[in-house]
């Protein structure tokens, strides 16, 4: 017999809190795993605080901002709209990602940055998606529910002498965090190396972010651009930008003056791009390595 009555016990979903989408993961899923850990005895809760958002249920936040960073994508700020105590605020590791629901769609996306209260969204618009078109449209005020975080990319602190991240399109997302939270640690003395891949200069999200980043003595990063012929006078202060597309060459060579065992490889992108990076790296001997799917 269940019993939500215990304060302790991960709260059951109700019938109405799955969107029927076949979304992945399942809120169904998702209790089933976090009451086996609490049967186990093991905590769900992170740290002292607690965290405003849940795995099993939809949080409400609303719109506080939106605005065009290109013609490909927009930028959400969605802050907590219920009723919050003091002690509760949003904990997210880097790299882990939300469910977001709002016109009877379920979509994953990975916050690039957040606070206490807010959360901010990196939103790739496709033309024959309605679901992100009318993320686009969203006004001030419009409601949106979240549930989360999701993810068990786990990364301590100077365990690898060298991280490599390759990614394509809205992967940034996933990976910028990650380097944020590591290159905003003056204890580390991991070196980052990024290489991402776009269509062209204009296309590319986040271009202040990415060049604060360069400023520091363990970020490079190399952007591949598919129609960079159009306007190669364009150009990013601290990002190396080259013409063409990352493929198994360009990993090789990204590869070869790295060891191993102190290299950890992040990938980032469509699926079709997570498995030709998975199989090259294999090819190449790296088995530190986590795809984001």
């Amino acid at each position: 017999m269940c019993d939500d009555d215990n304060d302790d016990r991960p709260k059951t979903p109700l019938q109405d809190d799955c969107c029927k989408n076949d979304c992945n993961p399942c809120i169904f899923d998702v209790h089933r795993d976090i009451l086996k850990r609490w049967e186990n005895n093991k905590s769900y809760k992170l740290g002292q605080r607690k965290n405003i958002l849940l795995q099993t249920a939809y949080k409400l936040f609303k719109v506080s901002k939106i605005f065009d960073i290109n013609d490909d994508y927009v930028m959400i700020s969605l802050t907590a709209k219920e009723n919050v105590n003091d002690d509760e605020v949003i904990l997210l590791k880097p790299g882990q990602h939300i469910m977001l629901s709002c016109f009877s769609c379920t979509r994953p996306f990975t916050p690039i940055s957040w606070n206490n209260k807010d959360l901010n969204i990196l939103v790739r618009i496709y033309n024959t998606s309605l679901f992100t078109n009318k993320l686009k449209n969203l006004s001030i005020g419009d409601e949106i529910k979240v549930r989360g975080p999701y993810g068990n990319f786990e990364y301590k602190k100077n365990s690898y002498k060298n991280i490599i991240m390759f990614g394509i399109g809205s992967g940034i997302a996933a990976l910028y965090p990650i380097a944020k939270n590591i290159i905003d640690d003056e204890s580390e003395e991991s070196r980052i190396n990024l290489i991402a891949g776009f269509s062209s200069v204009d296309q590319i999200p986040m271009k202040q972010e990415l060049k604060l980043l360069t400023d520091y003595w363990n970020f490079q990063c190399t952007i591949y651009l598919t129609n960079w012929n159009e306007n190669p006078l364009k150009t990013i202060n601290g990002i190396k930008l080259i013409s063409g597309k990352i493929n198994e060459i360009i990993v090789k060579k990204v590869l070869e003056n790295n060891i191993p065992n102190n290299t950890l490889i992040l990938i980032c992108g469509n699926k079709d791009f997570n498995n030709s990076m998975e199989i090259f790296i294999n090819k190449f001997g790296y088995d530190n390595y986590h795809v984001f799917k």
